[in-house]
C-alpha cells in the first residue's frame, strides 16, 4: 500500500494543526454567542413575536454548526480503524446537514423579509414550513454521499471526499460532483437570490421611511408597529450569512479545481465560516430593546417569573350561581360557563 494522501498543507502538519485550532477558537466563539441569543429569547420571553422565533430558530441553526465545527477537531486516521473511519463520516454527515440547516434558516429569514415588506402580507402561517424546510430538508441532503460512500477526509477535517487516499492523490470524482450538486451550485443560486432579495427589501424598507411624514395617519403608524416588530429585528441578518460564507466558498473551489493549497486563504477560511453565531449574537446584542433589557434589575425579575412558583389560586364560580347584587364581575361573553377570583 503506497503512502497516505496528505490532505492538506502535504508534509507540513503543522499548518494544519493551526488552521484546525483557529477553526475551533472561532467555533466556541461562536457556541456562546448562539447561547447567548438563545438564552436572552427565553428568558425575556421575546419568542411571543414571530421575528423573535425567526432569530430564535437562526440561533439554534447557528449553535449546532458551531458544535459541528468543534468536533472536527478530534483527529481521524484515514487508513485507521473502522470506528475511525465511522467517525469521520459522521463528521462529514453532520458538517453537511449543518450547513444546509444554517443555510436554510437565512434564506427564511430573507423571505419572511420579502414577503413582509414587499407583499404585505403576515408570514406566522409559514412558521411550520420555515422549521420543515430548515431541518427536514438539511438531513435529507445530506445523507445522499452515504449511498457511495463519498464521506470522508477533506482538507483539514471530514465533509465529501475530494481526494482518494493514495499516494498520488488522485481527485475523487464521485465526492467532487457530490460536493457541487449538493453543496455548491444550489449555495450560490441561493446566494444570488438572498442579494437581490435583500437589495429589493432595503430599498423598500427607505422608501416607506422616507414616505412616513405628514399628518397622523392611523394606518402608517400601524405600517410603523409592524416594522419595528417584524421587519427591523431581522433586516441585518442576511448580511451576516453573505459576509461568512464568501471566503470559504471561494476557498472550497480552489482546493477543487487546483491541486495546491494556499495557507492564507484557509486561514481566512477558518475565520469566517464558524462566526455565523457570534455575528448574530453581536447583531441581536446590540439591538436597542435588547441592549436596554440586560440591566440587572431586568435580569433579577425576569428570573423571578421564571422560577418563583405560581402563588395564585383559582376558585370555580358558575354563573347560574352569581346572584344579581353579587360583587363579582361576569364576562360578557356568552359562552364563558367559568369565573376565577384570586386569592388575596
Amino acid at each position: 500500500m503506497g503512502t497516505p494522501c496528505q490532505l492538506v498543507f502535504q508534509n507540513d502538519t503543522s499548518e494544519q494543526n493551526i488552521i484546525v485550532n483557529i477553526r475551533v477558537a472561532t467555533s466556541s466563539l461562536s457556541f456562546l454567542g448562539s447561547l447567548f441569543v438563545i438564552i436572552t429569547i427565553w428568558l425575556f420571553k421575546k419568542h411571543v413575536v414571530f421575528a423573535q422565533r425567526l432569530i430564535l430558530y437562526l440561533g439554534f441553526a447557528a449553535l449546532l454548526s458551531s458544535t459541528a465545527y468543534i468536533l472536527g477537531r478530534i483527529n481521524y486516521n484515514s487508513q485507521g480503524s473502522s470506528a475511525e473511519r465511522s467517525f469521520c463520516r459522521f463528521q462529514g454527515f453532520i458538517l453537511l446537514y449543518t450547513d444546509w440547516a444554517l443555510l436554510l434558516n437565512f434564506s427564511c429569514v430573507t423571505f419572511n423579509l420579502f414577503w413582509n415588506t414587499i407583499c404585505n402580507k403576515k408570514t406566522e402561517h409559514f412558521e411550520i414550513p420555515y422549521l420543515l424546510i430548515s431541518y427536514l430538508l438539511p438531513s435529507v441532503i445530506a445523507c445522499i454521499p452515504f449511498i457511495n460512500d463519498s464521506f470522508g477526509p477533506s482538507g483539514a477535517w471530514c465533509w465529501i471526499k475530494q481526494k482518494n487516499n493514495d499516494s498520488h492523490c488522485s481527485g475523487h470524482r464521485t465526492g467532487r460532483i457530490l460536493a457541487f450538486v449538493l453543496w455548491y451550485i444550489p449555495l450560490y443560486v441561493i446566494l444570488i437570490t438572498m442579494l437581490i432579495t435583500y437589495v429589493i427589501v432595503f430599498c423598500a424598507v427607505r422608501r416607506k421611511i422616507n414616505s412616513w411624514q405628514g399628518t397622523f395617519d392611523p394606518v402608517v403608524e400601524q405600517q410603523k408597529v409592524h416594522l419595528r416588530h417584524q421587519i427591523r429585528p431581522l433586516i441585518w441578518y442576511p448580511i451576516i450569512y453573505l459576509c461568512v460564507i464568501t471566503i470559504p466558498t471561494i476557498n472550497r473551489i480552489y482546493d477543487i479545481v487546483h491541486d495546491d493549497d494556499v495557507f492564507a486563504l484557509w486561514i481566512l477560511h477558518v475565520i469566517f465560516s464558524p462566526l455565523a453565531g457570534a455575528f448574530v449574537a453581536i447583531t441581536y446584542g446590540v439591538e436597542r430593546d435588547t441592549f436596554q433589557r440586560y440591566r440587572w434589575s431586568n435580569i433579577k425579575a425576569s428570573l423571578r417569573s421564571k422560577f418563583a412558583k405560581d402563588t395564585t389560586t383559582e376558585y370555580p364560580v358558575h354563573v347560574e350561581d352569581v346572584r344579581d347584587d353579587n360583587d363579582l364581575v361576569i364576562s360578557d361573553n356568552e359562552n364563558d360557563t367559568n369565573l376565577t377570583k384570586p386569592l388575596m
